[in-house]
């Protein structure tokens, strides 16, 4: 849970420090590049308020961090077993690759909630400690659904790329490079209207910090839901040398 406790770290650190930033927004707008700005979602304009103020860094920094940590379970989840050689001993036991499957997504799932669930209650305790002006709560939930969705995707797409490439020994290089290459997908995209095409291309682009649209959503569930699906399939198939 390392990952875990970077991102509540980092999330006490930076609420922690409103009250100290949330007059400066309007100075520091006038001295960073607007594409700069765009690219990380640095509205300083709206830093009178929490929300456009966290949203600077929950967008980058805490949601990447838990997005790695979601992946690196996802891809580490079942291909462990081949790795510690203990898949031989799970299938001589009467359970079938479905359960076994199953239960590992059960798992996954769960982990990715409760670091996420850990992560959003230390925020919203910081904000109701700390914040002394209106919270515009609305916006706070909405911004945590869409990056609770962003890291169940990225928890599966894991999953599912541990079962499409074998043979990887430790995945996260290509974890760190999927998360961090989408945002900048994202980053780029949006920093000119000229590359605004680019941002389409990152799940950050639909499950971004300035609102939900339930239409991404149900999309971004359908394709978690085919990954996994996919990712059965794989599973129940494959020749898993112990």
């Amino acid at each position: 849970m390392i990952w875990t406790g970077i991102a509540i770290g980092f999330t006490i650190m930076i609420v922690s420090l409103y009250p100290s930033f949330k007059d400066l927004g309007v100075a520091m707008s006038e001295t960073i590049p607007k594409e700069m700005a765009k690219a990380f979602n640095m509205d300083m304009a709206s830093w009178g308020e929490i929300s456009g103020y966290y949203k600077t860094y929950f967008g980058f920094h805490i949601i990447i961090i838990l997005a790695i940590f979601s992946c690196s379970m996802g891809s580490t989840i079942i291909s462990k077993e081949e790795k510690e050689r203990t898949s031989e001993f799970l299938f001589s036991k009467p359970i079938s690759r479905r359960t076994i499957f199953s239960t590992k997504v059960g798992a996954l799932f769960s982990l990715i909630s409760m670091s996420f669930i850990l992560q959003t209650l230390v925020a919203f305790g910081m904000f109701l400690s700390v914040v002394s002006n209106e919270v515009n709560w609305g916006s706070l939930v909405e911004m945590h659904l869409n990056g609770y969705i962003l890291c169940l995707f990225f928890g599966v797409a894991g999953l599912f790329i541990s079962q499409v490439i074998s043979g990887i020994k430790n995945y996260m290089g290509p974890v760190v490079g999927l998360v961090i290459g989408s945002y900048f997908l994202y980053a780029i995209g949006k920093s000119m209207e000229e590359t605004t095409w680019i941002s389409k291309l990152s799940p950050f682009h639909y499950l971004g910090v300035d609102g939900i649209q339930f239409l991404p959503v149900i999309i971004f569930l359908g394709i978690i839901l085919a990954m996994l699906f996919i990712a059965h399939k794989i599973f129940e198939r494959k020749d898993i040398g112990a």
